[in-house]
């Protein structure tokens, strides 16, 4: 067996990240409670709330002395809540994620 030449390739996935017609991207197959109680999901954003389908502002924020004077953020569509989660999550992820386009 030889040896390795790096960068090399290990895993590449099927479906890239923006494919917005996967399979898996799609939403809503649980409920609100399951997500909850089930997965634990609770604070899952620092952005936007899934659960209301609000922006997160500095001023809804728990740790703000201004938390609760402004009122709740601006409603989102679902679809413009989920592009912001997707976009956090690209955003987090980055620091755990190598990109090469090399093949072994």
């Amino acid at each position: 067996m030889s040896a390795l030449q790096f960068p090399c390739k290990i895993f590449e996935t099927q479906k890239k990240m923006n494919d917005k017609n996967a399979k898996d991207m799609k939403s809503g197959d649980l409920s609100e409670i399951e997500l909850r109680a089930k997965f634990h999901l609770v604070d899952v954003s620092t952005r936007v709330d899934p659960y209301t389908m609000t922006k997160i502002s500095p001023f809804s924020q728990p740790q703000s002395m201004f938390h609760g004077s402004r009122g709740e953020g601006e409603k989102l569509t679902r679809w413009e809540c989920a592009e912001i989660l997707f976009d956090e999550l690209r955003h987090l992820s980055i620091l755990f994620a190598l990109h090469a386009r090399t093949t072994c």
